[in-house]
């Protein structure tokens, strides 16, 4: 017995040292704000100093040098994050993570994803390229002064490698893309009119192409649902696809409608629910009272969504900016296709993969068509996409929004912006609001963009991009307020998108902004966490009435429906919210599920906006619809009845334990939870109970082939007062940190999880106790660029 303890306790003792071993070792490269550090690459000393949260004010002479200092802390705390974005932009995932990235490689080029990064950079002016070396500059003095690697790279057995331009227009062009996401729809509405007649099909064009005659799709089973180039670049699918889409909700009141006579702006936006989160903010103070404030994605200078001294503003995702038409490919000639009666030879370039722990690399050819780059080849699809043909624009419209101290030189910046496609709502100190679209959108020779066109007709292609001053704008209206919610922004023309998010959070901003009384910062916080579900409200009683003259003994849920209508909430605690989340997607599941295979199904259930839009215009407005096979009562009520018997054998009868937030929940995922449970647990975090939802302000975007699973949410929360000095209030999910074993990555959860804000700082401050210096190693040779 006395060998069995000792041997116990030396094994004990041994795991200890080994765990304690790893964890010292992993922790070297948790690095801590402190410090002076010599670097190579700015003009003057610079100072940053952190706040309680770890957000960085940094004070730098000219911008050249605070851009620099937004590099180099972007590589020491978002370093793993930077590298998936950089190499998701050039196509190169594979060569680090291996032979399961080929593909999404593959994808990425045929998309021209790095195509249109090399086009960023070579059409770059010499003040930006000059701004690019200087954040550049700053991110490989970040990398450098890592002790020992991150502890993603050393699970992935990537080593550190310097940062180069091309990587900055990479992180770019995968926003860009990623932003542009109608090609997806267009796919699943190909894959509908297969498999259904013209009447069924009907329900999911909601536009002219609807009309007989419409040259709208070539019937061809060979396009099904499964797509190795569209699944491979869904980033809720693969989870080594760095997910950089934009989505958001954003407002402005004018000083007439504050409190205290000054503009209001708010802004949340929606991504992917992230550890880290997508964005790190910073605060950079440069020159003579300069400043760029907010919201960056690391891998790029400047901020996405922020303010400075004197403006604010939040871009929302908007715009079809993608279509894909179906080639004829010659028969004798595969690198031909059919093109107004000729055959046309496609542009060719040969791409080269080198791929992890293979001895030979891999070549493919990426072919052009004159519609766009050939993404699929049985049948041969190719896409079109403003990416491809950015009129010589680049980042630097977003430098130029980012130091805009006016109206009229955001107007000059927005200008000069080519992708992704995008609602601005903005607010000035002098009492100014706006809303622009921005981005280059395509005129369309033959309908709306909702379906793959025949691309052996010219007529059918692009004519050219809307011009800017033809772009929807509101510039201080009589009313008082501006907003977006990624849905449609008008009936008329020109076009900006047929494929919008229903307009239900767009509905709720409408009605509480237009209503009487004068807003506060307070006001604009609640705003974001309104729950009212306008959905629910506008569509329950076409599905009510009918059962007045169902049998009566359902038991309470319909009474506690019915008591919900009447203010239609989903908040955490509400039973209403519960059955009516339960509910609708039964009700979708028995009226398309009669018509689809299984496999579609599932497909239409993962689009909630192509989902709504159908499912919603029939228990509207298409009572008569063949969809519901003259049983559109029966339906309704076998659907509810299969609900309330659901949830009644899970929460019994009792009221309080029907609870919405039971079910919903958010979980924030890190890019390599799915490598195995023990790391999910110790990288990602959740899933915790979260109210709110899909259509309502407090989002949590789930899917519903994937029910209550919030996996995209607010990213962002912010408002603010545009007084002197601005009153900014602001959080983050997760934390600034990238490190798991950072306190941190996750300080901000809570604060997140609760609703809160924490206020900004109008400026460095001693009060900030944390503070790092960065001093020239040598005089540097690059020009200050103020």
């Amino acid at each position: 017995m006395r060998w069995l303890r000792r041997t116990a306790f030396a094994l004990t003792a041994l795991a200890i040292i080994v765990l304690l071993g790893g964890w010292l070792a992993v922790s070297r490269s948790n690095l801590a704000p402190g410090g002076t550090h010599a670097v190579e690459g700015i003009v003057s000393p610079l100072e940053i100093r952190f706040d309680e949260y770890l957000r960085p004010f940094v004070a730098a002479g000219n911008l050249g040098d605070v851009l620099f200092a937004e590099g180099w802390l972007h590589a020491r705390y978002r370093l793993w994050q930077m590298e998936l974005l950089r190499r998701a932009g050039k196509g190169t995932l594979s060569a680090a993570l291996g032979a399961d990235l080929l593909d999404v490689d593959k994808s990425l080029w045929r998309a021209g994803v790095p195509q249109l990064a090399e086009a960023l950079e070579a059409q770059a002016s010499a003040e930006t390229l000059a701004l690019v070396d200087a954040y550049v500059a700053g991110a490989n003095a970040g990398v450098d002064s890592y002790p020992a690697r991150p502890p993603e790279f050393v699970l992935a057995g990537i080593e550190l490698s310097p940062w180069r331009r091309r990587d900055v227009f990479a992180v770019g062009a995968v926003i860009a893309f990623q932003s542009a996401n109608n090609m997806r729809k267009e796919q699943l509405r190909m894959a509908l009119a297969n498999a259904l007649d013209r009447e069924h099909f009907a329900l999911f064009l909601p536009d002219e192409s609807a009309t007989p005659g419409f040259p709208y799709v070539l019937r061809d089973p060979r396009l099904i649902v499964d797509s190795v180039f569209f699944d491979s670049l869904d980033a809720f699918e693969q989870r080594l696809m760095p997910s950089a889409s934009l989505g958001s909700s954003g407002w402005a009141l004018s000083p007439s409608r504050s409190a205290t006579g000054n503009a209001l702006f708010a802004f949340d936006s929606h991504d992917a629910l992230t550890m880290p989160s997508l964005f790190y903010e910073v605060h950079l103070f440069y020159g003579e009272a300069r400043s760029i404030r907010g919201w960056s994605l690391p891998g790029l200078p400047g901020v996405i969504n922020g303010f400075n001294e004197r403006v604010a503003w939040g871009m929302t995702n908007i715009g079809d900016t993608q279509d894909l038409f179906i080639e004829t490919r010659n028969p004798d000639d595969p690198s031909q296709f059919l093109h107004d009666g000729e055959w046309i030879d496609a542009e060719s370039r040969s791409v080269t993969l080198f791929v992890k722990d293979r001895e030979r690399p891999v070549t493919f050819e990426v072919l052009t068509t004159p519609n766009g780059t050939l993404v699929e080849n049985e049948p041969p699809v190719s896409l079109s996409w403003t990416g491809h043909d950015t009129r010589g624009r680049g980042i630097e419209a977003l430098l130029a929004m980012n130091t805009a101290e006016s109206w009229e030189a955001f107007e000059a910046a927005i200008n000069r912006h080519a992708a992704p496609s995008a609602n601005i709502t903005y607010a000035d100190r002098d009492g100014r609001i706006a809303f622009r679209t921005i981005g280059l959108l395509p005129v369309r020779g033959v309908g709306n963009g909702l379906v793959p066109l025949d691309g052996s007709k010219s007529e059918h292609g692009w004519t050219g991009f809307v011009p800017d001053g033809e772009l929807p704008m509101l510039l201080d209206p009589e009313y008082g307020y501006v907003a977006a919610a990624n849905a449609k922004v008008h009936d008329g023309e020109p076009l900006v998108s047929a494929d919008n998010a229903a307009g239900y959070r767009m509905r709720r901003l409408q009605a509480v902004l237009s209503s009487d009384g004068e807003f506060t910062l307070d006001d604009m916080q609640e705003l974001q966490l309104d729950a009212f579900n306008s959905q629910a409200a506008l569509l329950l009683p076409h599905m009510l009435p009918g059962q007045d003259v169902w049998p009566a003994a359902e038991g309470p849920g319909i009474d506690w429906l019915k008591d919900w209508l009447e203010n239609p909430v989903n908040g955490a605690d509400s039973a209403g919210a519960l059955i009516w989340e339960h509910w609708y997607p039964k009700i979708a599941r028995l009226v398309f599920g009669a018509k689809l295979d299984n496999r579609l199904l599932e497909r239409l259930m993962r689009d909630n906006y192509v989902l709504n839009h159908a499912l919603d215009r029939l228990i509207v407005t298409e009572h008569d619809s063949p969809w519901w096979q003259g049983r559109r009562e029966e339906i309704l009520h076998e659907s509810l009845l299969d609900t309330l018997g659901e949830l009644t054998s899970r929460y019994g009868e009792d009221p309080m334990r029907w609870r919405w937030d039971s079910v919903h929940t958010v979980s924030f995922r890190h890019e390599l939870h799915g490598a195995s449970a023990l790391l999910d647990k110790w990288l990602s975090r959740g899933p915790y109970p979260w109210g709110g939802g899909h259509p309502v302000l407090a989002r949590a975007r789930y899917t519903y082939d994937r029910l209550f699973e919030g996996r995209a949410g607010a990213t962002v929360r912010v408002v603010i007062e545009m007084s002197d000095p601005m009153t900014a209030r602001a959080i983050m999910p997760g934390g600034q940190h990238g490190h798991p074993v950072s306190s941190y990555y996750d300080d901000q959860l809570e604060g997140w999880l609760a609703g809160e804000l924490g206020d900004l700082a109008n400026g460095p401050s001693i009060t900030m106790e944390r503070v790092t210096k960065l001093i020239p190693q040598k005089q540097t040779s690059r020009e200050a660029v103020r």
